[in-house]
């Protein structure tokens, strides 16, 4: 079996933290008459991938975009402070892993969010141990040579370097139209597990597409490469 890594993605892959997130910011742009839906933040987070001042400026609230940090501040202060009521693991997402270590497969995580969310979560589920190497929103990358920090795809090829193997040594977990195609873009084969929240999403470019974390094995991963 050629060498290979699988790099997941956290929010929506191995944790559900959709309502967690739509709430957190629902509740720090409430004081500015702003009633975000469920829909909008899946289509702008979730499928396209935007952030909080692209959302200002989708919505006409051009004046709050040079505050939109102290805003993102604020929602992380509610997503923190409530982690443990609303988030949960993803069916299969431990199982997954523990089978992929046993199986000496090295493993990577990779998210946009912060590097103290993504931490405060892999605690709490006790998954901080199964990952070799993690990138987040806060990751020092030599843009230069990667690209923006800020994009999936120059994460993931940074990622690619630290295992020592090329991108299409690597499988890339998500469960959202923009991870599926961040990972494309860097050149690495794809796994899609769309959730409640993200199956209406093209995943047209996934090498394969599973229901669930349940239903992957070593081979899943393996014969991708």
């Amino acid at each position: 079996m050629k060498k290979f890594a699988v790099i997941f993605d956290i929010n929506g892959t191995l944790i559900d933290t959709e309502k967690a997130h739509f709430e957190g910011y629902r509740e720090a742009l409430r004081p500015f008459g702003i009633k975000m839906t469920i829909e909008e933040f899946t289509d702008t987070w979730s499928r396209q991938g935007k952030k909080l001042n692209d959302f200002l400026e989708q919505i006409g609230r051009h004046e709050l975009v040079p505050d939109f940090e102290a805003i993102k501040r604020k929602k992380d202060d509610i997503f923190q402070a409530t982690l443990s009521q609303r988030i949960a693991l993803m069916p299969g997402a431990k199982e997954i892993l523990q089978l992929l270590a046993d199986a000496h497969i090295p493993l990577g995580l990779d998210t946009s969010g912060s590097g103290e969310n993504m931490e405060m979560m892999l605690s709490l589920f006790g998954l901080t141990e199964f990952f070799n190497h993690v990138a987040n929103g806060d990751t020092k990358i030599d843009e230069g040579k990667y690209g923006s920090r800020k994009w999936k795809a120059s994460r993931l090829k940074y990622l690619a370097d630290l295992f020592g193997l090329p991108p299409d040594h690597c499988v890339m977990v998500g469960d959202a139209e923009k991870d599926l195609q961040g990972a494309k873009d860097a050149g690495m084969r794809v796994i899609a597990i769309p959730n409640i929240y993200t199956r209406t999403q093209d995943f047209s470019v996934a090498d394969a597409m599973h229901e669930s974390l349940k239903n992957l094995t070593v081979e899943s991963f393996s014969c991708l490469i």
